[in-house]
């Protein structure tokens, strides 16, 4: 079990990753400041993301989202999220394993952590910028552009 004591976390963007028809965002959270991990290289990403989103699909996606790779005190997570219909988010958190690559939580339940709620609030408040509070007369592929391009900037969470 993790300690009760809040710790910054180092978080750096990764860009923009196309898995299929999906684009995502991408980013990495790392439990050890002073020597935080180097980050996943994006094939090895793209190819996690496509075993996590196997047989995952609604019609009513926006084809973007978001990926946060969180290397952790307790272990290594991969949390997949992606904006549908006009308002919400579909969420898979799965383990990372070094010669599995990812594997669904035992606990479905578990949505994400303090860290990685920080960054989901800022990809909420992309969305809202980006998608739902902009005139209705743009497009929807230039909001989701724009929604891509508006990304989380800091150094810590």
């Amino acid at each position: 079990m993790n300690p009760l004591s809040f710790q910054p976390r180092a978080c750096c963007y990764l860009g923009i990753l196309t898995v299929g028809e999906y684009r995502y965002k991408g980013y990495q959270i790392s439990a050890d400041l002073d020597a935080p991990r180097g980050a996943v290289d994006n094939a090895t990403l793209c190819d996690w993301l496509g075993l996590a989103s196997k047989a995952w699909h609604s019609d009513v996606d926006h084809g973007v989202g978001f990926v946060i790779v969180h290397f952790a005190a307790d272990g290594d997570y991969l949390l997949l999220s992606r904006w549908t219909d006009a308002n919400m988010i579909r969420h898979r958190v799965f383990a990372l394993l070094p010669t599995q690559g990812p594997l669904a939580l035992a606990d479905s339940s578990i949505i994400a952590c303090v860290w990685e709620l920080k960054l989901m609030m800022a990809e909420r408040d992309a969305w809202l910028d980006s998608v739902l509070l902009v005139e209705d007369s743009v497009p929807v592929t230039a909001r989701m552009t724009a929604y891509l391009e508006q990304i989380y900037t800091g150094a810590t969470l």
